[in-house]
């Protein structure tokens, strides 16, 4: 059951000893909604606030995480996967001519940037914060900059959503996916829909 407002989250258990160590996001992603996660890296591990020294036997918080199902389709073939933390399109700052940039996040943290302050890894949606390609240079890298903090919004330029699932199409060749900082080859559109209390987690 996603977290629900005045509520604890989570509940107390003894450590398993069987328990899937995990360093990244893209690992949790690979994993199985019966395993019992430790999370040593990732986005997903500081938005949890880097818990550590879990071990076998001590008592510890077991929460669910939220899990992103990603269908990508290429041209005439289509293939699903999931994502835990993030699903980028494009980049914050491009070398190339500017574009948008658009982020579906679970946890709201994205290399230590808090770009989407109120997300929340089992509230059952998706944050998403989208950039204009209008956005000048100079604003991309200042923004990018002051989202260590969430300072970043409000930006006339920058847009913040919500919602269970969204849909996006390529716009040019140029522009690349990543789901959990990992490169897709190839893709021609995404769809990104929540799955809610899909990992569990000791924190």
């Amino acid at each position: 059951m996603t977290i629900e407002k005045g509520q604890p989250w989570g509940h107390s258990i003894a450590v398993p000893l069987t328990t899937r160590d995990v360093n990244s996001d893209w690992q949790l992603a690979q994993g199985g909604k019966e395993d019992i996660h430790i999370l040593l890296g990732g986005d997903l591990h500081s938005t949890l606030g880097h818990p550590t020294g879990i071990k076998p036997g001590d008592t510890r918080t077991l929460v669910h995480i939220d899990a992103m199902k990603c269908t990508i389709t290429d041209h005439s073939s289509s293939y699903s996967l999931l994502a835990s933390a993030t699903v980028e399109i494009g980049r914050w700052v491009s070398p190339f001519r500017p574009s948008r940039y658009i982020v579906a996040t679970n946890g709201g943290l994205l290399d230590n940037r808090n770009i989407a302050p109120r997300a929340h890894p089992n509230d059952g949606v998706l944050d998403l914060m989208s950039i204009d390609a209008s956005m000048p240079l100079r604003d991309r890298i200042r923004s990018r900059r002051r989202a260590r903090t969430g300072a970043h919004l409000p930006h006339p330029n920058i847009t913040i959503g919500r919602g269970e699932s969204f849909t996006f199409v390529r716009q040019n060749e140029r522009e690349r996916l990543f789901i959990d900082r990992l490169l897709m080859k190839s893709w021609a559109s995404v769809e990104i829909k929540v799955l809610a209390d899909y990992w569990q987690v000791i924190v």
